[in-house]
């Protein structure tokens, strides 16, 4: 089956750019100015090729000097603007997947559990300054209430603000409790 392809203007940009739900961007047909005596000629539209940013995410030039994110100009055109403290997001963690299915405005800090779920951010034994394990967790949340935080942080070689923010769920969350 294949998939139909949906477009809308380019907010800002309308009559000169349409972006799609498949995450593509085109110019269309216009008139340019041509030549010095003040002629017009037919500039034909066709499918943008996006750059690649730092960050990994897509952007094309629209007219001079003027780029735009690709997931915020699908996001835009098909969902509307992005609420106050917004980001565009990728569901996947895919800066290049621009489909619209895979895209929703949504908090930074849904930004950042996307990463943790998608494996992008290493968390717990994965970073590369842990002391710790996910098998010394269970064993450390057992040690509370006979132990003091001082004691624990001691016994694993970490400080008492770690143990702290261990049990306050702050830190190794994703180690569940046995």
């Amino acid at each position: 089956m294949i998939a139909v392809e949906n477009w809308l203007p380019v907010v800002g940009h309308e009559g000169c750019y349409e972006v799609s739900d498949l995450g593509r961007v085109r110019s269309l047909d216009r008139m340019v100015p041509h030549g010095r005596g003040g002629g017009l000629r037919l500039r034909k539209g066709q499918i943008l090729r996006p750059g690649r940013k730092p960050s990994g995410h897509l952007s094309v030039a629209l007219g001079k000097g003027n780029s735009a994110d690709v997931h915020v100009l699908v996001l835009t055109a098909f969902r509307g603007p992005a609420p106050q403290g917004f980001w565009g997001l990728h569901s996947d963690d895919n800066p290049t997947n621009n489909v619209l299915s895979n895209l929703r405005w949504d908090t930074p800090g849904a930004n950042l559990i996307d990463a943790v779920r998608n494996g992008r951010k290493p968390v717990g034994s994965r970073t590369r300054i842990s002391k710790l394990t996910e098998a010394d967790i269970p064993v450390i949340r057992s040690m509370f209430g006979d132990w003091s935080y001082a004691a624990i942080g001691r016994e694993y070689g970490v400080g008492e603000a770690t143990i702290r923010q261990i049990k306050s769920g702050r830190s190794w969350a994703h180690v569940e409790a046995v």
